[in-house]
């Protein structure tokens, strides 16, 4: 990931107020302890790592590619919020580990797996996934991880979606928005554009499916940038309808947009109709 993105994602974090908690942590990242959560959206792809976990087992993020949104979290034993979000992730995994989720706890302390196995079970936490010892940063350092904790999530082509410093109850309310966004359970529950016994699920209740042919009535409808447009009437009109989860209508949109243009002078009108 390139330094700079990460160069904003700590300004940010020293504009929202974050303070350093002097733990000892033998120059590694410390837990911020002041300020709201700091969320920068990377959108670039993630570094490829690989570790063992607490137990000596093998874990590359290579492994979850193109199958299972990832979901990191980066911690310390002298993290209090670390602690606090734990339970808050193990619920999000076993809330969508089986729709796709993978977690991957990624320790940052410079201690052996005994002594933090041995914490772990003194706060009774076992976490069901797996946790990655980072005592040399590597990690830490590939994600440009300076304050603690810190959360990332990575969907399924490999590209972060979220990254964010710091914890405050609630926060896992927006990881699991974003979670549920890039295993489409949103466009799956929410978005669709099959007809439904002749009805799709944005027309009004009762009102039938527009036949070839048949006269459609006029209606004004509101433009995203406040202003109105009339949809219907006598003028040859095209109306593109999608949606932000519709990956096809994502694709297929520079060629409509391209056929109003052409076609424009000629007395076409080209409507885009999100329907989110």
């Amino acid at each position: 990931m390139r330094p700079a993105l990460f160069f904003l994602a700590w300004a940010l974090a020293a504009v929202a107020g974050c303070a350093r908690d002097e733990s000892p942590s033998a120059g590694g990242p410390v837990e911020k302890t002041s300020g709201e959560s700091v969320v920068v959206e990377v959108n670039s792809k993630a570094p490829a790592f690989a570790g063992n976990t607490l137990d000596g087992r093998a874990v590359r993020l290579a492994d979850y590619a193109g199958t299972h949104v990832v979901l990191l979290e980066f911690w310390s034993i002298f993290c209090k919020s670390c602690i606090d979000e734990m339970p808050h992730i193990e619920a999000l995994h076993e809330r969508y580990r089986d729709e796709g989720l993978a977690v991957l706890s990624v320790n940052t302390d410079v201690f052996s797996a005994q002594r933090v196995r041995s914490f772990l079970d003194k706060l009774g936490i076992h976490p069901p996934y797996p946790v990655v010892r980072d005592a040399r940063q590597e990690i830490v350092n590939a994600f440009g991880v300076e304050l603690l904790p810190v959360t990332v999530i990575i969907d399924r082509e490999g590209w972060i979606r979220l990254y964010q410093e710091g914890y405050r109850p609630g926060d896992e309310r927006l990881f699991e928005s974003r979670i549920r966004d890039l295993l489409g359970k949103r466009g799956a529950e929410d978005v669709t554009l099959a007809a439904r016994g002749g009805v799709t699920a944005f027309a009004p209740a009762g009102a039938a499916l527009a036949a070839p042919g048949q006269q459609v009535a006029p209606r004004e409808a509101a433009a995203v940038d406040g202003g109105g447009a009339r949809v219907g009437g006598e003028s040859p009109q095209l109306l593109y309808f999608w949606s932000l989860y519709c990956d096809p209508c994502r694709r297929e949109y520079p060629a409509v947009a391209a056929l109003g243009s052409r076609y424009g002078d000629r007395g076409l009108e080209t409507f885009s109709v999100n329907v989110d």
